[in-house]
């Protein structure tokens, strides 16, 4: 099996919502983690054919995969799914290095992030200091995230 096999497989699982949280999240984010550049063209042709559950699980799991190949498969999912996926993947766009945060994020992506209602203050701050940061980037600052 190949890593984006093992990680389609895992975000298919019926996983209750508290284990996904407690456990299964983490688990996800390993298997991204592994993924090489077959494996993201894998999953670039594959998530437009999964259900929006695993969409969600997916920006999730890109966590673990803090470059500029999550950074694009992310901005495609912000830019194609529902405002629950946009909303767990506010998290995912804050923890991405200076390199790959540019490539997720342009004025659209930018834009379709503030149109969404925030579920919470925090997640509004955190998509707030990632927007900063984005801009500082565009200025051409460094703002002091890793590089990878």
């Amino acid at each position: 099996m190949t890593p984006f096999e093992r990680l389609d497989a895992h975000l298919l699982q019926p996983f209750s919502l508290d284990y996904w949280y407690d456990v299964a999240i983490e688990r996800a984010q390993e298997l991204a983690g592994d993924l090489d550049d077959d494996d993201f063209r894998a999953l670039a042709a594959a998530w437009p054919k999964r259900p929006p559950a695993w969409h969600e699980r997916l920006v999730h799991a890109l966590r673990g995969a803090p470059g500029p190949r999550s950074a694009r498969i992310l901005k495609e999912l912000i830019l194609a799914c529902d405002d629950r996926v946009v909303l767990a993947a506010i998290d995912s766009l804050n923890g991405l290095d200076d390199h790959a945060l540019p490539e997720a994020l342009d004025d659209a992506i930018a834009a379709r992030l503030r149109a969404v209602a925030m579920d919470s203050e925090v997640t509004g701050e955190i998509r707030d200091a990632t927007l900063a940061r984005w801009q500082a980037l565009r200025e051409g600052g460094r703002v002091g995230r890793r590089q990878s």
